[in-house]
């Protein structure tokens, strides 16, 4: 990790990286919609509307492509996300005494069917550097 200059504290340093993984998080669940509606879109332009054969593989390809490269976009932003994330698991190691200051890598949903759950909901870990996050919430500077 870059040396930040020495006017910025390392509260202000995991802000940023929080915010910036949550600006990855939400990119990506916005480039997944966008794909699955582009691609039901133009198939169903393909396959409904157009009825000449030629038009119909042009269209498909085009999609094709189209997808592709959103694709290849989602996998950027989940690179980004994971990296975001262990940069934040350092930074609270190294600065903060390994005491979780803001949760950004570890899931507080509750699964499908929680209600019917007579015991406690346990926190599902998410994965970061090969080893399982800790648990907890917290507000950074507060």
């Amino acid at each position: 990790m870059v040396e930040p200059p020495p006017d910025i504290t390392p509260s202000e340093i995991y802000s940023r990286l929080g915010a910036e993984w949550e600006h990855y998080d939400n990119l990506i669940w916005q480039v997944t919609a966008t794909s699955a509606t582009f691609a039901v879109g133009a198939t169903g332009l393909a396959l409904g509307v157009i009825h000449d054969l030629l038009m119909r593989g042009a269209i498909l390809v085009v999609a094709s492509l189209v997808l592709w490269i959103l694709r290849v976009g989602l996998a950027k932003h989940v690179y980004f996300l994971r990296t975001r994330a262990e940069q934040l698991q350092a930074l609270e190691e190294a600065h903060f005494g390994g005491r979780v200051v803001q949760r950004w890598t570890v899931s507080t949903s509750k699964p499908s069917g929680a209600a019917f759950f007579s015991g406690p909901v346990p926190a599902k870990a998410s994965r970061v550097g090969g080893t399982a996050s800790r648990k907890g919430f917290g507000r950074c500077g507060k």
